[in-house]
């Protein structure tokens, strides 16, 4: 009787309390459930069938970390390459009377925007790498600045106490006897103290072949110790002064007529 009267309940039930009722998943069905397509192997716990939640949002947030340093990284980087601009970086100071040219077509130029460029760099860390530049090729110039100042001091020593009045002997007598172009390729003879003593014989040689006219003194009795002396001075080496030199030049006419003013 009472079997009957459960069978009976059971068959009243209404489709509404029916669905509502809690439903009990058999185990084959649990076992059927897969890896959503697209989802990462290592996102989805094959034990109990079910995607890994915590380590699924701790990768999201790890992601949109990096993108947002990436686009701060690279919010200042330029359009292209080339429109870095190659320019002495601010604040750099260079050496006095040191100036420093760049040349835009040179293939490290291109390097080093490409460098820029793809680290992500604005102007500033451009900047950087040219001030990192500049001092390398600053530091080697200095040093070899250096060398060549040991090299004329040793050269200048090698002429005895004298050196710097030999020196500019030498000088004068080429200027007053070669074209300019004739001086520019040949005035580093005087660089070296051999070539100062060549230079004074060829002086020499100058000198033993001018006339010598007996009794005349020069129009305004100017002696050949005063020419050189005059020959000395500031206004005639250096500032070369034209009525200074057309003095001395007048000077030596009249004492070797045909000749021009030199020097020892």
């Amino acid at each position: 009787m009472s079997e009957n009267t459960e069978t009976n309940s059971q068959e009243a039930q209404t489709p509404e309390q029916n669905a509502a009722a809690p439903q009990v998943e058999s185990p084959a069905a649990a076992s059927s459930v897969q890896r959503p397509e697209g989802l990462a192997e290592n996102f989805w716990d094959s034990e109990k069938n079910e995607i890994k939640i915590n380590d699924l949002i701790s990768s999201y947030s790890e992601l949109s970390k990096f993108k947002t340093e990436t686009d701060a990284k690279f919010s200042g980087r330029p359009e292209s390459p080339d429109k870095y601009e190659l320019r002495i970086p601010e604040g750099f100071e260079l050496p006095e009377g040191v100036g420093f040219d760049f040349d835009e077509k040179s293939p490290l130029v291109e390097a080093a925007r490409k460098m820029a460029f793809e680290s992500g760099s604005g102007q500033e860390g451009f900047d950087q790498l040219v001030s990192t530049y500049m001092k390398e090729k600053l530091s080697a110039f200095q040093q070899e600045a250096t060398e060549i100042e040991e090299t004329y001091q040793a050269e200048l020593a090698k002429l005895g106490e004298r050196s710097k009045d030999r020196l500019d002997a030498a000088t004068n007598f080429l200027k007053s006897n070669l074209s300019e172009s004739q001086y520019n390729a040949i005035r580093k003879v005087a660089s070296t103290a051999d070539g100062v003593t060549a230079i004074e014989a060829l002086m020499a040689l100058s000198r033993d072949k001018a006339p010598v006219i007996p009794g005349n003194g020069g129009g305004e009795g100017l002696s050949e110790t005063d020419l050189h002396s005059m020959m000395k001075d500031p206004k005639y080496w250096r500032d070369r002064d034209p009525a200074f030199i057309k003095k001395v030049t007048d000077g030596y006419q009249k004492l070797y007529p045909n000749k021009v003013a030199t020097s020892v």
